[in-house]
């Protein structure tokens, strides 16, 4: 009787231990899960940025390329933002402005512009 009372008690702490042991095991894969997706995020944030950058270069050119050929946009500087944003600036006729804002608005990628082009007389 002794015996198997012993016996009874060894095989529960032997559960438990065991169970325990599994529990943590669940802690570290979730805890290595979590820093795998934290990990994988900031990769997609990482290239998501990159690629906003390059992307917001591209627009600047295509604008730059299209002032290059119009007469009259020497004094003009062209600037973007990630967001697709363009902004003008130097310097320009009220009518060489005006065109310039026209040109950089009808610009594939272009979500707005800001004209800071000083006018000249």
């Amino acid at each position: 009787m002794q015996v198997t009372r012993i016996l009874s008690i060894a095989l529960c702490a032997f559960g438990l231990i065991t169970i325990q042991a599994c529990k943590k095991d669940a802690d570290v894969h979730t805890g290595a899960d979590t820093t795998m997706s934290t990990t994988g995020n900031r990769i997609d944030s990482a290239a998501s940025s990159v690629g906003s950058e390059v992307a917001s270069e591209s627009i600047e050119k295509k604008v730059e390329s299209k002032l290059v050929v119009e007469p009259g946009f020497a004094g003009v500087h062209v600037e973007s933002t990630p967001e697709g944003m363009i902004i003008l600036t130097g310097t320009a006729t009220e009518n060489e402005k005006a065109r310039a804002q026209v040109i950089a608005q009808n610009t594939d990628g272009v979500k707005g512009v800001t004209n800071n082009i000083t006018v000249t007389k």
